[in-house]
């Protein structure tokens, strides 16, 4: 587990606000680079703003999508980048507003023709994600699940043939290929597109602080701010 603390100047708060990071990475919204040991990335910044304004003490928590979930559930992080569809027991946890919103697409690489998605085509998935408009498929092997750890990860294995669709938010898309697959042509196709937001789960504990960056997410959302984080990360 790698645990890396941010403190602000006056900390008033007994507990810190303990952050789930994905790993390997969550990108645009968390992720690790080389050349930095600290996170980055649009929630990152967004809590960073926001602990400050606080006098929280602000900690980040690596560990997998399945394991910062369970941890969530236990108390042990306070809050992680989930939505309500996503997890197993949505009755166990509570949700910030949207933060910001994005798509989830079928991407495919670039062709000329429009063949349309046929039965047992493979769909390059990241492990441990739930998709619910695709369930269904998953389940009747209509469409078959091939399971990446990585965003990074699902890409590549897109690019080498290894599933037909790779199934991705638009934005982490974006971000990927500007910075880490700049050589890759996509398409992404409208079926099974499922729009969404990005929200923060938080252990019940934390509702007073909730309701506290709640108004903080409008309070940037109404100046601009908020894009203006987006955008420091993401150009379409």
């Amino acid at each position: 587990m790698l645990l890396i603390a941010f403190f602000c100047p006056f900390v008033l708060a007994v507990e810190p606000l303990r952050l789930a990071i994905y790993l390997p990475s969550f990108p645009p919204y968390m992720f690790f680079t080389p050349e930095r040991a600290e996170p980055q990335g649009i929630v990152v910044d967004l809590l960073t703003l926001f602990s400050a304004e606080e006098s929280l003490q602000l900690e980040f928590v690596a560990d997998n999508r399945k394991g910062g979930e369970q941890r969530l559930y236990n108390g042990e992080v306070s809050a992680m980048i989930l939505s309500p569809d996503w997890v197993s027991h949505p009755d166990r946890l509570i949700f910030s507003q949207p933060i910001l919103p994005y798509n989830d697409y079928l991407f495919r690489l670039q062709r000329p023709d429009n063949t349309e998605i046929m039965q047992g085509s493979t769909i390059c998935t990241r492990e441990y994600y739930v998709y619910p408009n695709l369930t269904d498929l998953f389940d009747s092997q209509y469409l078959l699940r091939v399971d990446a750890t990585g965003e990074a990860s699902l890409l590549k294995m897109l690019e080498n043939g290894r599933c037909d669709y790779a199934y991705i938010h638009d934005q982490t898309a974006y971000w990927l290929i500007g910075r880490e697959f700049p050589q890759l042509k996509l398409q992404k196709l409208s079926s099974y597109m499922a729009e969404d937001a990005i929200r923060l789960a938080f252990h019940p504990r934390w509702q007073p602080v909730l309701q506290r960056l709640d108004s903080f997410i409008d309070r940037l959302r109404e100046g601009g701010e908020l894009e203006t984080l987006r955008k420091n990360y993401v150009q379409e």
